[in-house]
């Protein structure tokens, strides 16, 4: 008893792994994913966006596999209170890398290797999750202090409570099913997809009934005359008609861009939720480290070398594009 004393004080976690849940390495991941988030929805560079996204998933995918490999093995180098902080930073950073890659998706190029980057980190990612689940009784170092550890969502509740371990199970499966599905259907085989176009194109013209050739062809000959293709375009009246009617169109800013206020809002509220219950679960789970959770040493300062280029390209891209919208305004004239 006095053992478990000494290892859970005040019935919290044993010492924080800094390593992998220290300051330094937080900021990083929070920073990553906000200057990715806002990068996103203002570059119009594929490139851009895709080098920062890579940096996220190789951190991702990397964080993920060393929870794995450090919490089973014989004699795990981090506690079950150590992965419950990795939960939460993964899920904010994969989270975010799934909404960058859809916004390379709709910026011209290929994202093929992107798309199986983001798949492997994601099968990496629920692998870590599904163990820290099914092994919560005796993932990492200290298992006699996993009945201490706690959830949070705006309020901690006990992470191996049966409401807790229900609560995992639903949101993990949630998750993956729905990724599953939509990964299912990005990466459906395109011959399927022909398949199913053709199909599609068969039914739109057996429900469509044939046009009444006759009369109705007659009428529409009567209304448009013939154009003469030998004389020059320019002196063609009908042309010359309709390109009077086109008004020339300028482009040039015209004020905020509202939607992309609310986009940057919504990223951000988004963001500072994920961040505040975080470290909200460090808080309410007593980790007993010297110095604390938020004690700065030399290995905290080397991930912070990871958010130097989203900073960038993030500051490059609004620095180019701004906040601003740009409208068409018609003008009248010759």
């Amino acid at each position: 008893m006095s053992e478990v004393q000494t290892a859970c004080p005040s019935g919290g976690g044993p010492p924080i792994n800094t390593d992998i849940g220290g300051i330094g390495v937080r900021i990083s991941f929070y920073l990553q994913a906000l200057f990715l988030g806002l990068l996103s929805v203002r570059s119009d560079s594929q490139d851009q966006i895709a080098d920062s996204l890579r940096t996220l998933l190789a951190t991702n995918a990397a964080t993920a596999f060393t929870g794995l490999f450090l919490g089973l093995k014989t004699q795990p180098e981090i506690s079950f209170h150590d992965g419950l902080i990795m939960l939460y930073l993964i899920s904010l950073s994969w989270v975010t890398t799934l909404l960058s890659l859809s916004a390379c998706q709709r910026i011209q190029g290929s994202t093929r290797l992107l798309q199986l980057f983001s798949l492997i980190q994601s099968l990496i990612f629920f692998s870590f999750a599904f163990a820290l689940l099914s092994h919560a009784d005796t993932f990492g170092s200290s298992p006699e202090c996993n009945h201490h550890a706690s959830l949070v969502l705006f309020r901690p509740f006990k992470a191996l409570s049966i409401g807790g371990r229900v609560f995992g199970w639903i949101v993990a499966s949630t998750v993956v099913l729905v990724y599953a599905f939509m990964a299912i259907k990005e990466y459906l085989p395109p011959a399927t997809r022909t398949v199913d176009q053709w199909m599609r194109k068969i039914r739109v013209k057996a429900s469509q009934p044939e046009p009444d050739q006759g009369a109705a062809g007659v009428d529409l000959e009567e209304l448009h005359p013939p154009l003469d293709t030998k004389s020059n375009p320019s002196n063609n009246q009908w042309e010359q008609s309709f390109r009077f009617a086109q008004p020339e169109r300028h482009s040039h800013d015209t004020g905020i861009s509202g939607p992309l206020i609310v986009l940057m809002f919504f990223i951000i509220l988004s963001w500072a939720i994920a961040v505040s219950n975080t470290e909200l679960l460090i808080r309410w789970n007593h980790f007993n480290a010297p110095g604390g959770p938020s004690s700065w040493q030399f290995g905290q300062i080397l991930p912070m070398l990871l958010v130097v280029l989203p900073f960038v390209s993030t500051i490059k891209a609004y620095k180019k594009h701004g906040i601003w919208r740009s409208r068409l305004l018609p003008t009248s004239g010759r």
